[in-house]
């Protein structure tokens, strides 16, 4: 708008004398206002358009392999679904990840082994890459440079098999008005719903509480988005609907971020109860919930800066060593 007036400034007293320039340059600076907040939409719109462009690609793909299927979907018989998923480690080697829209590398040279049954966790600063890591190990993404294998399997090119294996709790987690049973059993048909193992997740959940207080129990609705339930009571919810669908392999995302010391003491307790039986990938910034973890894999402006155990990395690591300090936590130095 500036420049529109100060190159049609000249021009007006160059052909007009100047009560009429002055008139018309008036009107020009009004009407120049009043487009403004119209284009200013519009300039919103497009960069709107153009950061989800990437994610419109990906779903038109996606939904352009589901049209490729149509009339082509078969009952697979027994003994011929997918082969089961190699109990091997898994290896990053060489991992390195960059958004469709950054222009800088969010994860670069990342190499790690992680053994089954062991519980790792993934700390560092915001932004460091943890989320990211760990969307990449789940199959959710895919990796711009290096792999993901498991034995002979590549995470990024059989990323179904590998869900099949894998269960993910998030810092929000995703409720819908619906019976508490069911949202913890879902993927399950109603009349083939394990009691037993249901009733085991609600109790390594530390759900037994809340549920014997509900009136109907596990058939209580929670509400559209959960809204009949604290964020620390969905948390758990989450948790066991993770440990429902007896992964092999668990992810949690900040998933004792809600809640209060007593609570997170007891789910940081099924944690530890899950050592040997589940490989547990945990995200935190509160220190506290992986002390005992068996690997801390610290991140640190989207590199691996360190690993170890806790006493490791402290004596190791001066930015990790002060993140600890902050946490005041004691160690067995």
């Amino acid at each position: 708008m500036i420049v529109g007036i100060l190159l049609i400034a000249p021009l007006l007293f160059w052909l007009y004398d100047e009560a009429t320039a002055f008139g018309l340059l008036a009107v020009f600076a009004a009407g120049a206002v009043r487009i403004v907040p119209a284009l200013n939409r519009v300039v919103a719109t497009v960069n709107n358009l153009r950061a989800a462009m990437p994610n419109l690609t990906f779903a038109a793909d996606e939904i352009g392999s589901l049209e490729n299927e149509v009339g082509r979907v078969e009952i697979v018989p027994t003994g011929e679904q997918d082969a089961p998923v190699p109990e091997e480690p898994v290896e990053v080697r060489d991992l390195g990840f960059r958004y469709a829209t950054g222009n800088r590398d969010v994860l670069s040279q990342v190499e790690v082994r992680i053994d089954r049954g062991t519980t790792v966790a993934l700390v560092g600063p915001s932004g460091a890459g943890k989320t990211t890591f760990a969307d990449l190990v789940a199959g959710l993404l895919r990796p711009t440079e290096g792999t993901i294998t498991v034995g002979d399997m590549d995470v990024s090119q059989e990323p179904r098999r590998w869900m099949s294996e894998v269960a993910v709790v998030s810092q929000q987690v995703y409720l819908w008005d619906a019976p508490l049973r069911d949202l913890i059993t879902f993927g399950a048909l109603r009349d083939e719903v394990d009691e037993e193992h249901l009733a085991d997740v609600v109790r390594r959940a530390r759900l037994e509480d809340f549920v014997a207080d509900l009136p109907e129990g596990l058939g209580q609705w929670v509400g559209d988005g959960g809204v009949r339930v604290s964020g620390g009571q969905a948390q758990r919810i989450g948790i066991a609907r993770a440990l429902y669908a007896r992964p092999r392999v668990l992810i949690l995302d900040e998933a004792t971020s809600a809640l209060d010391n007593e609570t997170e003491h007891q789910i940081t307790e099924t944690i530890a109860a899950l050592h040997g039986e589940l490989t547990v990938i945990v995200i935190a910034h509160r220190l506290s919930t992986v002390k005992n973890a068996d690997d801390i894999l610290f991140f640190s402006e989207g590199r691996l800066a360190g690993r170890g155990t806790m006493t490791e990395l402290h004596r190791q690591n001066s930015e990790f060593a002060r993140l600890v300090e902050l946490g005041r936590l004691e160690l067995d130095v």
